[in-house]
C-alpha cells in the first residue's frame, strides 16, 4: 500500500479532508459515528473553531506545525455506527516556501 506524501509549510494551518464515501459503499446505509485523528509530534491537531469535525462520510481535521526537511504521519481512525474500524494515514512532508 502506498502512503500518500502532501507537501505543507510548517507555517500553515490548513484543513485535510478524508472522504470515506468508496469504504461505506461496501455497507450501504453505515455511515461514520466517529474520527479521532492522531499525529507524530511536531505536528499540532488544532482544537476551538478549528476542532476535527466528521458528517455521514467526511473527517476533517486542521493541523499546523512541523519543521522543514522532516515527515509526519498522520492517521485518522473512522469507527462506523455499525461498528466497523478502518485507520487511513498519510505522510506531511513539512517544507519551507
Amino acid at each position: 500500500m502506498t502512503i500518500k506524501i502532501i507537501k505543507m509549510d510548517p507555517n500553515s494551518q490548513r484543513d485535510f479532508v478524508v472522504d470515506w464515501t468508496s469504504f461505506l459503499a461496501t455497507d450501504p446505509g453505515d455511515v461514520l459515528f466517529t474520527a479521532v485523528w492522531s499525529a507524530d509530534p511536531g505536528i499540532t491537531i488544532l482544537g476551538g473553531p478549528f476542532a476535527p469535525s466528521t458528517t455521514a462520510s467526511l473527517a476533517t481535521a486542521w493541523l499546523t506545525g512541523g519543521a522543514a526537511g522532516n515527515n509526519y504521519r498522520i492517521t485518522c481512525r473512522a469507527t462506523t455506527l455499525r461498528g466497523r474500524i478502518i485507520d487511513y494515514s498519510f505522510i506531511i512532508g513539512s517544507s519551507s516556501g
